[in-house]
């Protein structure tokens, strides 16, 4: 699979400096532009006075370079708040126009893409927050969900979408990105496969994925992702955004068995079409030992027994959304050693979706897989 160079998209950055400042100087509307920028992974905030910027973490997960390159952003650009996304991004708020065009720029040297971070194209792919160290977990995911994300980079620039495209990668029973719920989602299982759900969703009319493939070998995933967006184009709902989503095309085939059998449909068409998306990414390597220490901590804190590792997560209390003024030393993590010590899952974006009911009560992150139809 060919990768997507991300210095490829300084070219597209001429058109957004241009239609930014006319936004800020009063030339394009802010309807207007909302339909430009968010192509960019930009938009404007109430008011028209400043700007958010998305940066994609593909799989949540977030290099000693990356999250060097964000604090030294911040820094610069005295950035006041950051916000850490249920879809594992890492968003600036309260930007001027002469800082969302330059961290944009800027992020691509650090290997950040903005790309495709609002608008109708993929979103940045999710991931289990501790895929490899995960006590429990079936297998680590964290290579699959990466080479996804590098995949649907090139729809990019295809032809259009409906709605917005959300992808989402489980390695264990917890489920905690909510893989079941997703637009498309792939569920580890005990064997080393996954199951494929597809059409799910938790906005108005929330919709439990249809489940559509079983023990798919992960080496082929992508056959699933390209059918995914046929399916999305074919029987999506191009007039009406507001049952644009995938989870609305069930409805629109008469319900789940109809729906698995239109996407089936056009995954026989991906795989008979001759197109190879076999894929073959390096395994991770993970060398980090805990050193017996237990550092005490507060609610959200807990231990990965398979080292022992430890984490901790956002505790109940933070801000609504995820959001925080940026301070120093915020959403610290430790493991045995403590103090400044680094990331016991390498470099990873640790926030996790929450913990809510979806419908008739049923949990969003696990329960009992449906039957396939």
């Amino acid at each position: 699979m060919h990768q997507i160079d991300p210095q490829s998209w300084k070219q597209e950055l001429p058109a957004f400096r241009v239609k930014t400042a006319e936004f800020y100087n009063g030339t394009l509307d802010k309807a207007s532009y909302k339909g430009f920028s968010g192509l960019y992974g930009s938009y404007a905030q109430k008011g028209g006075q400043a700007s958010m910027l998305r940066l994609r973490m593909t799989a949540g997960r977030v290099t000693k370079e990356k999250l060097a390159f964000t604090a030294k952003a911040i820094r610069e650009h005295a950035v006041p708040r950051a916000h850490f996304t249920t879809c594992q991004t890492i968003q600036l708020h309260d930007l001027d126009q002469g800082a969302v065009c330059s961290i944009m720029e800027q992020a691509l040297d650090a290997g950040i893409v903005t790309m495709g971070g609002g608008g109708d194209f993929p979103r940045n792919v999710m991931c289990s927050p501790l895929s490899g160290v995960e006590q429990g977990e079936y297998f680590d995911v964290l290579s699959w969900a990466e080479a996804a994300g590098e995949y649907l980079m090139h729809f990019i620039k295809a032809e259009k979408m409906p709605r917005k495209l959300k992808v989402g990668f489980s390695n264990s029973p917890k489920n905690m990105t909510h893989a079941t719920f997703r637009d498309l989602g792939f569920a580890a299982r005990p064997d080393g496969t996954f199951d494929v759900y597809s059409a799910g969703g938790l906005g108005n009319n929330p919709r439990f994925g249809v489940l559509v493939a079983q023990a798919v070998a992960p080496e082929k995933i992508l056959y699933y992702i390209k059918a995914m967006w046929l399916t999305f184009r074919a029987y999506g709902n191009y007039e009406n955004r507001g049952k644009a989503r995938t989870r609305y095309m069930q409805e629109v085939c008469g319900g789940p068995e109809g729906y698995a059998k239109a996407y089936q449909e056009k995954l026989a068409e991906v795989l008979a079409s001759g197109e190879d998306l076999d894929i073959h990414p390096e395994a991770p390597v993970y060398e980090k030992q805990g050193d017996g220490v237990v550092v005490a901590g507060p609610p959200g804190a807990g231990a990965e027994a398979a080292r022992p590792l430890y984490r901790v997560l956002a505790p109940p209390g933070r801000p609504a959304g995820g959001r925080d003024a940026v301070r120093p030393q915020r959403r610290r993590r430790r493991h045995g050693g403590g103090g400044d010590a680094p990331c016991p899952r390498r470099d990873r974006l640790y926030h996790q979706p929450h913990r809510s009911r979806g419908p008739e009560g049923a949990l969003r992150h696990g329960g009992q897989r449906p039957e396939p139809v």
